[in-house]
């Protein structure tokens, strides 16, 4: 819901890296993305609206967020008035849906990153760090990634218990400035009562002046309401950042600035497909069940066969294919778990006849070519699944059991290892199944007497060590190690027994352990799902109830979707235009350093206070420790700052929040390489974002939304659909161009997302469409696009105050003109402001030469020159340097793009 007020707002520019975490960890896109929706709604809660919670609240309602106020609690009411506490007291929060497997913990590490250097510029008010979350294995690894942050790094992370809040307060450590400090704890170890470990709330509550980044920190018991007001408390001046994979309360969904739950990573290919078999595991229901040992044996076969058969096809590029049986009772005579594995070692140690095994094998044959994907409108075809055809017996017992053929299973186990067991055929060399419970020693006794044991001299951790474990086809285990592991090996899961409505969260939780992705090709590794084999490339899903796990995940993508946001289909790249022509800048680091082209402003305050420090700082070894870089760097940024003319710039006024920012942000602008153009490459996937218009069916009909793809899909221009019109542009580089109405504001436009909307481009664009005529006449062919900032990677690097940004325009045009394209980056402005020029002095520095004409780039057998141009009719104050590439009109651009020609040609 808050997002949508995010995508609303102007862009501003990320402060940091958002793709750097250390030397082995990049985050994805869309793990940037969350970061730069964090920092967009920082910036306009503590700048734009200054803390006004009545303001914020007004965005909500305005969203449809109408919920009554009902948790009031004697423990927030002692921090609270009573009279005035509503959801309007707690919107000071932002949410993270992020699905399991998308790298949370990542993202949260750099949120810290981001909160420091927020506070560190006065960006946002100053307060402590707190993070929160519910085991003990989600802290320790919460630890592992600060560990690995912290490499090379000057300014780290420093962790510090909870618990030594008040004496750290008290005695504060003397790189405490110089690092980031964060408190940190279990969270279902704070309450409103004592114990060994528990913390009173009234002890920790700082004021209310955390910032509070909660990790799955809702246990769903009894606790939980209470909690939820505690960190209320905690964040009553602060802000609360809270992330999960399934939030179930309403005001978490509405608060939610960045979502990429569990459908999301689905559809955009970061997971495997989710296929939800027909077979139900219900024969492994209680001792009262009227199930016959053949019902069992069968949906036993049936995992064993797509489980062998998924390693038979396996390449080498995919981990190996494991099936993950998950149960609800373990330790009971008729337990779930030895029910499974009495009728898997009659397999094992029996066989089966082979008519009932071609039976079984032919009917989930035909199985896997009806399933649909779950979340996405695909299947898999005969082609892909005929294979299975020829999957015979010995080919059950060499893939699944690792085994030459029929043998007695023997368990292997070590003493000190109470939590798992191995099983292992006798005349096999390698274990085939592994099970992890809580302590196996009373699981071990409701086994039958007829499995022999073998106790291992030497302790071997098969869990852990799962994904080099390829011998391993089967993996089992109770409800409890849903979390805090990781693999992208599980390609089958099998819920036996799990699947009400209780489960909600367990189904959804283990589901993000089974879709992850990893593919490698040669060197590189991919993340995202390639389709190479589609088969190797799913998640088939088991379960005892496919109804009932079907409503679940069904409703749970009803409300993963938020507000019912779904893609509007028939909008398409224009195959007329899209070939051969359409390509874009390639970037690298130089041998350039930024301070060989640009100088770097202070204000006359910062300039003495850091010029003070630095003569301070006698040794140039500690200064180079100081501030991050070489001493021989540190020896220039002593020289820039000492010596009058040295080549700082030196205006009125304050421009860094402290000293020590300002030379950090000089290091950086002496030893910053600057980017270059290397190439040019076609547009491929660097433009996608006409993938990803999305309408809200809560806020249009379904009918509604019929009715506008039957325009898409008939190529008809429409002037008004909801403030909407359609347009069939002849040169753009996806078609039609869904496009904001004249007098439509974006507030009224929030049933769609990705489309032209904000003033400033919808009177660039109409302003195209009227002056296309003096494009036509300049090259013997042209295209545009239109750029979406939070999806598409087209942007030109530039540098301010140490730092590397990119500018996104808005617009991207091609002039092919005999032997010669034209790239033209094209940025519509609402008003002219001296933020753009950084940006013009990044894009002067890659496309132009000494004397400012464009560089010719020899790429595609052509010669290639990039223009860029600030588009607004009524610009004010420009200087003289800069007023070249401020255009009023396309007519007058279109005059400048002619005079460059014509200087060539001359």
């Amino acid at each position: 819901m808050i997002q949508s007020l995010i995508e609303d707002l102007p862009p501003v520019d990320y402060p940091l890296d958002p793709e750097d975490f250390s030397e082995r960890k990049r985050l994805y896109d869309y793990q940037q993305r969350a970061l730069i929706n964090a920092h967009r709604f920082l910036h306009y809660y503590y700048l734009e609206i200054s803390e006004d919670r009545e303001t914020l609240w007004r965005e909500y309602v305005k969203r449809g967020f109408n919920k009554r106020w009902e948790g009031d609690s004697d423990i927030l009411k002692g921090h609270f008035r009573s009279r005035d506490i509503s959801y309007k007291s707690f919107v000071n929060r932002a949410s993270f849906w992020m699905a399991t497997g998308s790298g949370k913990t990542l993202v949260i590490v750099k949120l810290i990153e981001l909160l420091d250097y927020l506070m560190e510029t006065g960006t946002i008010p100053k307060r402590e760090i707190l993070f929160l979350t519910q085991r003990e294995d989600l802290v320790e690894s919460f630890k592992r990634h600060v560990e690995e942050y912290n490499r090379g790094r000057h300014r780290r992370i420093l962790l510090e218990e909870l618990k030594n809040f008040h004496n750290r307060k008290a005695n504060p450590h003397l790189y405490d400035r110089d690092n980031i400090l964060v408190f940190h704890y279990r969270s279902d170890l704070i309450s409103d009562r004592r114990g060994e470990k528990i913390l009173h709330y009234e002890n920790y509550h700082n004021d209310g002046n955390w910032y509070l980044i909660l990790d799955e920190a809702h246990k769903g018991d009894n606790e939980e309401s209470k909690r939820k007001q505690i960190f209320n408390i905690f964040t009553k001046n602060g802000f609360l950042f809270n992330f999960s994979a399934t939030f179930t309360d309403d005001f978490d969904r509405a608060s939610t600035i960045f979502r990429f739950n569990l459908a999301d990573f689905v559809r955009r290919g970061y997971g495997k497909h989710v296929a939800v078999m027909e077979t139900q595991t219900a024969a492994f229901r209680d001792k009262d069940t009227d199930y016959t040992h053949e019902e069992k044996k069968e949906i036993i076969l049936k995992l064993m066969i797509l489980t062998g058969f998924l390693r038979k096809i396996r390449e080498k590029r995919y981990p190996a294919p494991l099936c993950m049986v998950l149960v609800n009772t373990v330790n009971t005579e008729d337990a779930d778990l030895r029910l499974f594995f009495s009728e898997l070692f009659r397999i094992a140690e029996e066989g089966v006849e082979t008519s009932f095994f071609e039976r079984v094998r032919n009917d989930l044959l035909r199985e896997l070519t009806g399933v649909e994907f779950w979340a996405e409108e695909e299947k898999l075809g005969e082609e892909e699944v005929k294979e299975l055809f020829s999957f015979n017996m010995k080919d059950l017992y060499e893939y699944f059991f690792s085994s030459p053929g029929r043998s007695k299973p023997e368990i292997l186990y070590h003493r000190e290892n109470r939590q798992e067991i191995a099983f292992q055929l006798k005349n096999a060399e390698a274990p085939f199944a592994i099970v992890r419970i809580g302590d196996v020693t009373g699981w071990l006794k409701t086994l039958s007497v007829n499995v022999e044991t073998r106790e291992l001299l030497e302790r071997e951790e098969h869990f852990i060590n799962i994904d080099d474990k390829e011998s391993v086809s089967l993996l089992a285990g109770s409800r409890s190690f849903y979390e805090g592991w990781d693999s992208p090996r599980p390609n089958v899961i099998a819920y036996i027994n799990i699947g009400g409505r209780d489960a909600k969260k367990f189904l959804l939780q283990s589901l993000g352990r089974g879709v992850r992705v990893k593919i490698k090709e040669g060197n590189s590794e991919y993340r995202r799902r390639q389709d190479f084999v589609r088969m190797l490339e799913t998640l088939y899903v088991f379960t005892t109830n496919r109804t009932g796990v079907l409503s679940v995940i069904g409703e749970t993508l009803q409300e993963e979707n938020e507000q019912e946001w779904e893609r509007l289909k028939g909008v398409e790249i224009n195959t007329v235009i899209a070939e051969g022509e359409l390509i874009l800048p390639v970037y690298a680091d130089s041998h350039t350093r930024l301070r060989d082209k640009t100088e770097f402003y202070v204000g006359s305050e910062d300039y003495k206070e850091a010029r003070a420090l630095v003569e301070n700082i006698k040794s140039d070894v500690v200064l180079s420790m100081l501030v991050g870089v070489n001493p021989n760097t540190a020896r220039e940024l002593r020289n820039k700052l000492t010596v009058d003319g040295a080549g700082v710039r030196v205006s009125d006024g304050r421009k860094f929040r402290d000293p020590l920012t300002l030379i950090k942000s000089l290091g950086n602008h002496l030893s910053m390489p600057l980017k270059e153009v290397v190439g040019f490459e076609d547009v491929g996937e660097r433009i996608n974002h006409y993938r990803k218009i999305e309408v809200n069916v809560k806020r249009i009909s379904v009918n509604e939304k019929r009715s506008l793809e039957n325009v898409i899909e008939k190529k008809v221009a429409l002037p008004s659909f909801r403030g909407v019109s359609v347009m069939w542009f002849p040169q753009h580089f996806y078609l039609p161009l869904l496009v904001a109405e004249e007098g439509i504001s974006p507030d009224e436009l929030e049933w769609i997302r990705r489309v032209i909307k904000h003033e400033s481009e919808v009177r660039f664009l109409k302003d195209l469409f009227k002056s296309a005529g003096c494009l036509d006449s300049l090259a013997d062919r042209w295209a545009f696009s239109r750029i979406d900032e939070s999806s598409d990677e087209v942007y030109i690097p530039y540098y301010d105050g140490g730092r590397e940004l990119r500018w996104y325009p808005d617009f991207i045009i091609w002039l092919s003109r005999g032997n010669d394209l034209y790239v033209l980056f094209v940025d519509p402005k609402g008003s002219s402001h001296a933020g753009s020029y950084t940006k013009l002095d990044g894009a002067r520095e890659l496309f132009e030469d000494e004397r400012g004409e464009p560089k010719v780039f020899e790429s595609h057998g052509r010669r290639i020159r990039v223009l860029f141009f600030l588009y607004n009719p009524y610009p004010e104050g420009i200087p003289t340097e800069y007023q070249r590439y401020w255009v009023t009109g396309v007519e007058d651009m279109c005059s400048k793009i002619s005079s460059v020609m014509q200087s060539f040609l001359g």
